[in-house]
C-alpha cells in the first residue's frame, strides 16, 4: 500500500512505496532542497521535521543531531526512510550576516526623518537564493542585527527563470505564502519594512502575474517604488528596468550617498547579476543572468555565506589553506571561496583557459577516481568537479559579456576606471582573482568592495525619507540595455566563457 507524504507549506503531496528514502523523493519531485554532501550523511545540513510519524533515528542522525532535535521530530533527509503517512517540514536555518559584508551606516543615510513613524524598522535584501534581513533602530539610526536565511522559494527553483516558470504553473500564491511564513516571525516590534530585490522577486511579492516577464517582448507589470500594507507594511524599491531590479536601485543609491561621481563600473554579483557603467556620457545598466554560482550555491560543495564557509583559498606547502567565516572548520564554499579556488587552480594549471580540468601538478594527490565521482577531494565537505567549473564559466560569461557591451557606450573600453563590487560575498574577493578568471579587463583601476549593497540601500531608505525620494530620481536617469538584442551579442557571450584574461 502506498504512503502519503504531505510537504508542509508547499501545497503539494507525494504518493510513494514504503521504504523510500526522503532525499530520493525530494529529487524525484523536483523540490530544490540542499544536499551539500550529496546525501552521504556527512554534513548534517539536510534537516527536515516530521510533524507526524517520524521514523526511528539512524546512527548517523544520533551523531549529527541533538537529542532535543530528535525528540521534536527533526531528521536528515538523506537518512530518513518513510514507512507510513507523514507531514514533513523542510527546515531553513538563519545565521548572522558576516559583519565584513556590511559597511557602517554612518554617512550612508540622507538627511530627514524616517519615511514612517515608529521606533524600529526592517530592511530586506530579497535575493533569489538568500534573504538578508536587518533590524534598525530608527531613533539612533543604527543597525541592531542582520540575519541571513535561505529563500524558501528556492524549493521552486534556484534561478529566476525557474521561479517564473513555477509561478506560471500555478504556484505564485504558495511562493508568496512561503516568503511571509519565514519573514513575519522576524517583525518583533517593527513598524514597517523596506524590500530590495530583483525584478522577478519584487513583482512576485507585489502579487502580479509574471507572464509578461517570460515572453518576448519582455515587459515588467510592476515598476516598484510603492508601499503595500498587507500582511505587514512594506515598501518595494523602484525597479530600474524589466530585469534590472530594486537591488540595482539600492546599489545606485549607495554609490550616490558615498559621493561616487567619477567614471566607473559597479557589479552586483548574485544569481541575477547587474552591471552598471557610467561616465560623463551617462549611466547604463544591464541584467546578467549568472545563476547561483557566485553565491556559492548549486555547486557540489556550496553552502553560501554560513559559518564554516570557505571565503578564500591560498597555497601552502603540501596543500591548500582555507580561510573560513568565523574561523570555523571548513564545511563548504561560499561564492568568494569558490572564485578564489578556481583562480588558484587556473594559476596552478589544473584548469586551462577553456575550463577543462587536468590531473597534473602538485595537487594530483587530491584527485578522485571516476568511480568515486571524479574531480578534487580537498577534505570533508570540500569536493570540486568539472561541472562546478562549467557553472562558474556560465556565471562569469554572463557578466563579462555585459561588460564588453556596456564599456564602449561609456567610453571605457580602453580607459582605466574604478570598479565597485557588490554582492554578499564581494567584501572577501581578491581583485586579482577576477582578472585571473577573465571576468574583468586588465586595465581596471582601483577596486572597491561594497558588500551587500542591496541590503544597505534598503537600510538607507528605511532610515530616511530623503533617501526614498533620492532613489527615485536616480533610477529615472539610467538607460537600460537589453543585451540579447545587441549586435553580435551571441558571439560576445561565447567568447566570454573562456577564462582567458582580456
Amino acid at each position: 500500500m502506498d504512503v502519503r507524504i504531505v510537504w508542509e507549506g508547499l501545497d503539494r503531496e507525494t504518493l510513494t512505496h514504503p521504504g523510500v528514502r526522503l532525499s530520493y523523493l525530494l529529487i524525484k519531485e523536483g523540490i530544490d532542497f540542499p544536499l551539500p554532501c550529496g546525501g552521504e550523511g556527512i554534513c548534517g545540513k539536510c534537516r527536515v521535521r516530521f510533524l507526524e510519524n517520524p521514523p526511528a533515528p539512524s546512527d548517523v542522525e544520533k551523531k549529527l543531531l541533538s537529542p532535543r532535535d530528535i525528540q521534536q521530530g527533526v531528521r536528515l533527509a538523506c537518512c530518513s526512510v518513510v514507512t507510513q503517512d507523514a507531514r514533513v517540514e523542510l527546515l531553513h536555518g538563519a545565521y548572522a550576516v558576516p559583519p565584513e559584508t556590511l559597511l557602517p551606516l554612518k554617512g550612508l543615510v540622507c538627511s530627514g526623518p524616517p519615511p514612517r513613524s515608529g521606533s524600529k524598522a526592517l530592511a530586506l535584501d530579497l535575493g533569489t537564493t538568500t534573504l538578508a534581513l536587518s533590524r534598525l533602530d530608527l531613533h539612533g539610526r543604527e543597525r541592531e542585527e542582520a540575519l541571513a536565511l535561505p529563500n524558501p522559494q528556492s524549493l521552486w527553483g534556484r534561478d529566476v527563470v525557474s521561479r517564473v516558470k513555477a509561478a506560471m504553473e500555478g504556484n505564485r500564491e504558495a511562493m508568496v505564502r512561503a516568503f511571509w511564513r519565514i519573514v513575519l516571525p522576524q517583525i518583533r516590534g517593527c513598524s514597517y519594512m523596506v524590500v530590495s530585490g530583483n525584478s522577478v522577486m519584487e513583482t512576485l511579492l507585489a502579487g502580479y502575474p509574471l507572464d509578461s516577464l517570460a515572453r518576448y517582448p519582455f515587459r515588467a507589470p510592476f515598476a516598484g517604488g510603492e508601499w503595500r500594507e498587507e500582511p505587514f507594511p512594506h515598501y518595494l524599491m523602484p525597479l530600474v528596468g524589466c530585469f534590472v531590479g530594486g537591488d540595482a536601485a539600492s546599489l545606485i543609491l549607495l554609490l550616490d550617498v558615498m559621493g561616487v561621481r567619477e567614471k566607473g563600473v559597479a557589479l552586483d554579483l548574485g544569481t541575477n547579476a547587474e552591471v552598471l557603467v557610467w561616465s560623463s556620457r551617462g549611466m547604463w545598466a544591464a541584467s546578467a543572468p549568472a545563476g547561483p554560482a557566485f553565491e556559492g550555491m548549486g555547486i557540489s560543495s556550496g553552502i553560501g555565506l554560513s559559518p564554516g564557509a570557505v571565503m578564500m583559498v591560498e597555497r601552502e606547502k603540501g596543500g591548500l589553506y582555507f580561510k573560513t567565516i568565523n574561523g570555523e572548520s571548513p564545511e563548504g564554499f561560499c561564492g568568494s571561496g569558490f572564485v578564489s579556488l578556481v583562480s588558484l587552480l587556473l594559476r596552478e594549471g589544473v584548469i586551462d583557459p577553456s575550463g577543462r580540468m587536468k590531473e597534473e601538478g602538485e595537487l594530483s594527490p587530491f584527485w578522485r577516481s571516476r568511480r568515486e565521482g571524479g574531480g578534487l577531494f580537498l577534505g570533508p565537505g570540500l569536493s570540486f568537479t568539472q561541472e562546478d567549473v562549467r557553472k562558474l564559466q556560465l556565471a562569469k560569461g554572463a557578466v563579462t559579456s555585459a561588460l564588453k557591451v556596456l564599456l564602449p557606450l561609456a567610453g571605457l573600453d580602453k580607459e582605466a576606471f574604478s570598479l565597485y563590487v557588490a554582492g554578499a560575498f564581494g567584501s572577501s574577493l581578491e581583485p586579482h582573482d577576477l582578472v585571473t578568471l577573465g571576468l574583468i579587463p586588465r586595465w581596471v583601476g582601483e577596486v572597491v568592495t561594497l558588500g551587500n549593497a542591496s541590503l544597505m540601500g534598503a537600510e538607507a531608505v528605511a532610515l530616511s525619507e530623503g533617501c526614498l525620494r533620492r532613489v527615485g530620481e536616480l533610477v529615472s536617469r539610467v538607460k537600460v540595455v537589453d543585451l540579447v538584442n545587441q549586435d553580435k551579442y551571441q558571439e560576445i557571450y561565447l567568447e566570454s566563457l573562456s577564462f582567458e584574461p582580456w
